[in-house]
């Protein structure tokens, strides 16, 4: 049997950029009918991120006058964010079809998609070694965060494109079978509950 050999390479390199969210002095809030959404850790529920109608249920939209300065900014499909404030660090794929823009708890991350695959890329992040790695890089003790540079130098192992994508499908549909497990437990133990009180009426 050949073994292929797989280079590591610093994400820096493999990427288009790595840069943190814009920073705003107050809550972001809007009313203009072209007002840009801001994400923040609000918008993130278990491994996936709110859409603007689930958030706007929630009560948790924040948006922002749009500026035509940070055109540049706003985030594409397949962009990675990386919440790594907090005690946090996890990535999210960003997959909304709406004008957003990160806010400063985020770092954005655009891969160079001829070279590094952002599925593969979402699954390396979230890896158990990589977080291991993350949690023993964690700095500050009031709120521990990922430095930037830690994410820029991070090894990241380079299979082929092809075997790239073939991992991220995979992980793609474990993700969507947790969520979709995690529901028909939450609906189950509803109907449990329910059953159990309308006994006890």
């Amino acid at each position: 049997m050949i073994h292929m050999s797989i280079s590591i390479e610093r994400l820096d390199d493999l990427s288009a950029f790595i840069r943190t969210g814009r920073t705003f002095r107050a809550a972001p809030q809007s009313s203009a009918p072209d007002a840009i959404r801001v994400l923040s850790y609000k918008d993130l529920k278990g491994q996936r991120l709110l859409g603007r109608k689930e958030a706007a249920a929630d009560g948790v939209l924040g948006q922002c006058d749009a500026v035509e300065a940070w055109a540049g900014e706003h985030l594409q499909p397949d962009d990675i964010l990386f919440a790594g404030k907090g005690g946090r660090s996890q990535a999210y794929r960003f997959d909304l079809s709406e004008r957003v823009i990160a806010g400063s708890l985020f770092v954005v991350i655009r891969t160079k998609a001829d070279v590094l695959d952002p599925g593969y890329l979402l699954w390396f992040l979230n890896s158990t070694a990589t977080q291991a790695h993350f949690k023993a890089s964690m700095v500050g003790t009031t709120v521990p965060n990922i430095p930037l540079t830690v994410l820029k130098e991070l090894g990241v192992p380079l299979p082929p494109l092809e075997r790239q994508r073939l991992i991220a499908r995979v992980h793609q549909l474990a993700v969507q079978e947790e969520i979709l497990t995690n529901e028909l437990l939450h609906q189950r133990r509803v109907l449990v509950e329910q059953t159990l009180a309308n006994a006890t009426a």
